[in-house]
């Protein structure tokens, strides 16, 4: 059994950096690593997934130091010892395994992945057709997706997938299939959902001198014998992270609002997106003169129907202001958030219903009828062992009557280490 936090009804202020991108930071830790020399990551934000990717890639042979937020990396080039078994375990990362699954096989190890909790159920598929369809080697242990043997051998060619897969999948093979002699294309059979991280994969190997060709996110060709070269990055601040506390401001600010540091407004995340949603919420964001994104008190929040499907890790902080919001509010094209960490579209309609709330799940989404006016009841809740589903229900709880006692709430250290440090400084009443 987990952590229990129990987080108190009241108002937010104040200011905090949000921890930088986690999905920038995995990119950025894997480039660095195949280097073939020394890079250098400002304002990392250290959580377990992270930890997984570099350990991952300690045992390929990479060298990390860390220096309060600063990384350094010494790259292992291409330089890697050929047909060794190693077992590379994954933590509940599902970025590091579907990123280095083609990477250890354009590079000719011996590896078995290996993972905990649901990762080794978090579908493998696309990987395992083209394997099957590319004659490459590998072997599964058991029913699930891990442990997974790769025996290497992926070599260059012509790879088609569909766009609606999870965008780590098109990252993944377009990190290793530059290291390969011949030159590849990846093409989509359908449009591509989650379009902006594939172009901040592209956008990250570019600062690495790898060079990729889009031809409107559909194709995609990679020059074989590329080689990564060492870089120099800051990391930006997380707009999914950001949103958590960007809806704490929309429901609980007072007056003087919750002002967050770290972020963007040039940023291509994806999730940036959570700005323009916020704005058709009627929710008032500003970017002030120091860089700090300023979150206001909304006087009305007015609902509406939002297609997720490019932006599905928003769901639980536009699910918590949906709650205090005029009419319904219909979230689709959400279905990928049934394999994270957990169920997520049912954990979220269980246990927001738990505290009052007004919702049900569709196939794909959820339907939420807001109550304007409303403070709900609160009570016991379960986490679900999701750190998103943990920290939406934090933020609920600001608008309860009695709080809510969060179950498993240290599972926020998978991304967010110090978040409930960060959730106290900006007023958030926590016991435990």
């Amino acid at each position: 059994m987990g952590a229990h936090k129990t987080v108190f009804p009241g108002t937010v202020s104040g200011r905090v950096t949000i921890p930088a991108s986690k999905s920038l930071s995995h990119r950025a830790m894997i480039c660095a690593a195949l280097a073939n020399g020394d890079s250098t990551l400002r304002h990392v934000s250290w959580s377990k997934d992270l930890e997984a990717t570099a350990f991952a890639m300690e045992r390929m042979g990479a060298i990390f130091w860390r220096d309060g937020d600063t990384l350094t990396i010494r790259g292992i080039g291409v330089n890697l010892l050929r047909g060794k078994v190693e077992r590379l375990f994954c933590g509940e990362s599902a970025s590091t395994v579907r990123f280095l699954i083609p990477i250890a096989g354009v590079l000719g190890l011996r590896t078995i992945f290996t993972g905990m909790g649901q990762l080794a159920k978090r579908p493998l598929d696309p990987y395992i057709h083209l394997m099957e369809e590319h004659g490459f080697g590998f072997e599964q242990e058991s029913g699930d997706q891990l442990p997974l043997l790769i025996k290497g051998g992926w070599t260059s060619g012509h790879f088609t997938l569909p766009g609606n897969i999870s965008s780590q999948f098109i990252t993944g093979l377009l990190m290793a299939l530059p290291l390969v002699d011949g030159d590849s294309v990846i093409e989509l059979s359908t449009p591509l959902e989650s379009a902006p991280y594939v172009a901040m994969t592209i956008q990250v190997l570019g600062q690495f001198g790898i060079h990729i060709e889009s031809e409107d996110y559909r194709v995609f060709r990679v020059k074989g014998g590329q080689q990564y070269q060492p870089g120099r990055l800051s990391l930006e601040g997380d707009y999914t992270q950001a949103s958590i506390f960007l809806a704490a401001g929309a429901i609980a600010a007072e007056a003087e609002g919750v002002i967050l540091d770290g972020l963007r407004p040039d940023s291509i995340q994806g999730d940036k997106e959570i700005l323009h949603l916020l704005e058709q919420m009627q929710v008032e964001t500003r970017w002030l003169p120091d860089g700090g994104l300023e979150i206001l008190p909304a006087e009305q929040i007015q609902n509406f129907t939002w297609n997720a499907a490019q932006n599905p890790d928003l769901v639980p902080a536009v699910a918590v202001v949906s709650a205090f919001g005029e009419g319904m509010m219909r979230i689709v094209g959400a279905s990928r958030l049934r394999l994270k960490e957990c169920d997520r579209i049912q954990a979220l309609c269980t246990e927001f219903k738990k505290m009052g709330v007004w919702i049900d799940e569709s196939e794909d989404g959820l339907v939420i009828r807001g109550e304007p006016d409303g403070l709900f009841e609160g009570g016991e809740a379960d986490s679900w062992n999701d750190h998103r589903v943990a920290m939406s229900l934090a933020v609920l709880a600001l608008r309860t009557f009695q709080g809510i006692g969060i179950q498993n709430a240290d599972c926020t250290s998978k991304s967010w280490p110090s978040f409930w440090n960060d959730f106290e400084q900006i007023g958030g009443g926590i016991e435990d």
